[in-house]
């Protein structure tokens, strides 16, 4: 059956279906390219593949760790999902502001947004203006000599979204929360770390709900893959190994689809063996399990999470 745009909502806003294009799925051969522009590139033409026209659904085609797993595309934004088979709609979904989002077919992913890297860039930009360049490592080295779980916050709550003196926003949170503030750059970035991987337990813990399935491992995709610190804190707040990489999974799941298009590979799944034969993925195991449960009991009682 052909896809089609929804009438109810085309109708709602009094819309043409003809404005629309045609709704084609994931690995359609849309054509050819013309030949005006094989001159430009001096080739003699390829086929143009229709992939997954959204950045996440094509990174977690090249999330590696296995069916059951929970993926974390982490960038700017983190996207904490899972893939299953078809939508799940309901009202604890709703509730949880749980999207089901299409990809390739047979891999729907249902997920929630998360807060991801905004916070540490919004740092590091802060500091770049006053004239300390901190890089990622260094970040790192500073986050890890700090106490542990001084400072938790909501790293979705509203005021973090807005940019500019994030170390401010942060600081006067933490203010109305504690009654002190960190002080430190490794204090701040700490407090983004611990908290971030405690919203992503949280939303993991939703997930499997939804799906009545457990996700015994958590496959970190995207840019943030590269950040040790940040994996090492998820896999500990989760409870849950953790496998870092690829980092630039968009590329890998977007190449997946064109290879199948193209008939040089069967599937999704040998596309995912052909990734990680190719690629070297990092491992992290959870550690002081008992104390990040405690703490990530206090954080749910915090900010009223259920």
């Amino acid at each position: 059956e052909d896809n089609y745009w929804s009438r109810p909502i085309l109708d709602a806003y009094e819309l043409s279906e003809n404005m629309f294009g045609r709704l084609v799925m994931p690995g359609t051969i849309a054509g050819k390219t013309t030949e005006i522009y094989n001159r430009q590139l001096g080739t003699k033409g390829f086929n143009v593949v229709l992939v997954c026209e959204h950045d996440t659904a094509s990174a977690f085609l090249a999330a590696t760790a296995g069916k059951d797993c929970a993926i974390i595309s982490s960038g700017t934004w983190a996207l904490v999902g899972t893939e299953t088979e078809k939508p799940i709609i309901n009202e604890y979904g709703m509730k949880h502001n749980i999207a089901n989002e299409g990809g390739y077919p047979g891999h729907h992913r249902l997920l929630r947004n998360v807060m991801g890297n905004w916070l540490i860039q919004e740092i590091r930009a802060y500091y770049r203006e006053e004239g300390h360049k901190y890089n990622y490592a260094e970040l790192e080295a500073m986050a890890q000599n700090e106490e542990p779980f001084s400072f938790l916050i909501d790293v979705d709550a509203p005021q973090f979204f807005e940019p500019g003196n994030m170390p401010q926003k942060i600081k006067d949170t933490c203010m109305n929360l504690y009654g002190k503030a960190p002080q430190s750059v490794g204090a701040l970035v700490r407090c983004v770390y611990e908290s971030l991987a405690f919203k992503y337990r949280w939303a993991i813990e939703i997930l499997e709900h939804m799906t009545g399935k457990t996700m015994p491992i958590i496959n970190i995709v995207g840019g943030g893959s590269k950040d040790d610190l940040m994996c090492n804190f998820t896999a500990c707040a989760c409870g849950k190994p953790v496998i870092a990489g690829p980092s630039e999974a968009t590329s890998y799941g977007n190449m997946l689809v064109q290879l199948i298009a193209a008939g040089e590979i069967s599937g999704i799944e040998e596309g995912r063996e052909i990734l990680k034969a190719s690629f070297v993925s990092r491992r992290f195991e959870p550690s002081d399990t008992p104390l990040w449960d405690e703490k990530y009991k206090e954080f749910k009682t915090m900010f009223g999470l259920e």
